[in-house]
């Protein structure tokens, strides 16, 4: 169930991920911030009744099979390369790159379920902004 749960996730969101990217071909600033500021939404699918456990789709158990952690890598690892694609693309030094797309893709998630634990629009549209702007920072001092 858990295998499925992901797989409809990454069809879900996979697609909304690579329309965020692709809006900004040639400004990877502006190509990762719009990838933060989408998952900066409040997350409108029903909740749990009221006092049914809730967990993030990586704490749904104790500790993941070994399959199930196979899958969530490879699912991260393709996030990291379409991040990193769209900040190579946008002329982001290649020693840049793969520091800046794991930490975009490390606020994605937080953002995934913080906004999924219930945190206020402005908690989430503030990580999205700081973080964009982190990445812009990072652009403009390895692109100097």
């Amino acid at each position: 169930m858990f295998r499925r749960s992901l797989g409809h996730y990454s069809a879900t969101y996979g697609e909304r991920f690579e329309a965020a990217l692709a809006a900004h071909p040639d400004d990877p600033v502006a190509a990762v911030s719009g990838v933060l500021r989408r998952r900066a939404r409040p997350d409108r699918r029903p909740r749990p009744a009221r006092g049914m456990p809730h967990r993030p789709v990586g704490g749904a158990a104790p500790t993941l099979t070994d399959e199930s952690s196979a899958v969530v890598g490879t699912l991260l690892a393709r996030q990291r390369e379409r991040v990193g694609a769209a900040l190579a693309a946008g002329g982001v030094p290649a020693e840049r790159v793969a520091e800046l797309a794991v930490f975009v893709v490390a606020v994605n998630q937080s953002l995934a379920v913080m906004s999924r634990a219930g945190a206020s629009v402005e908690d989430l549209r503030s990580i999205a902004r700081t973080a964009g702007e982190a990445v812009e920072r990072a652009v403009v001092v390895g692109g100097s």
